[in-house]
């Protein structure tokens, strides 16, 4: 198996945004790269439709507000509504059981909480051969919790890679060749504040 993400032709691969909401964002100072990383991605996936997935996820949004709203939610994506803290509700996993994704990529909040519990049920999932942090795209509100769940899911190997959003563009491009190549390398060069 290929240590990194395969090329979209050949892997499905669901973009899963967790938990990108209000009540974070004067509480989580990288949140604004987090919300640069979840249009990055939107756009990626509004350019390969057919080769990718989108899933939004709000935890508790009674008390923890919803999503940004400076984030752009692509028009196909699935959004649920959570209060366990990792994304694979039931609802969430019943709509992934009808797409044949195989590689997931994750980012959001709180990276010790939300992202470490997602990363490690989707590393249980048979189906899943592949899952992507990217480390640009997550956020705590104390640094220390951060870079502790980025160390933990590092030391995970095997399925799980931690790596940046810049990176996971060119995992599923591979060639400069490609037919979207040009659209994808656009999304590279935007800069995140």
């Amino acid at each position: 198996m290929s240590r990194l993400l395969q090329h979209y032709s050949t892997s499905r691969t669901a973009f899963f945004c967790c938990d990108l909401q209000t009540a974070f964002a004067p509480r989580i100072s990288r949140l604004p790269v987090g919300v640069f990383v979840a249009n990055r991605f939107a756009q990626l996936h509004t350019i390969l439709p057919e080769a990718t997935d989108y899933y939004v996820t709000e935890h508790y949004p009674k008390a923890l507000g919803t999503t940004v709203s400076d984030i752009i939610i692509p028009s196909t994506a699935k959004t649920f509504h959570k209060k366990k803290f990792s994304m694979l509700t039931e609802e969430l996993l019943a709509s992934l059981e009808h797409s044949p994704v195989d590689q997931v990529v994750v980012f959001g909040v709180e990276a010790h909480v939300c992202v470490l519990q997602t990363v490690a049920e989707l590393m249980e999932l048979p189906t899943i051969k592949r899952v992507a942090v990217a480390r640009d795209g997550v956020g705590s509100q104390k640094p220390g919790d951060e870079d502790a769940a980025i160390q933990l899911m590092q030391s995970w190997g095997g399925k799980c890679i931690v790596t940046t959003s810049e990176s996971i563009l060119f995992q599923l491009t591979r060639d400069a060749a490609d037919p979207n190549f040009k659209a994808i390398s656009s999304l590279a060069k935007q800069q995140a504040p």
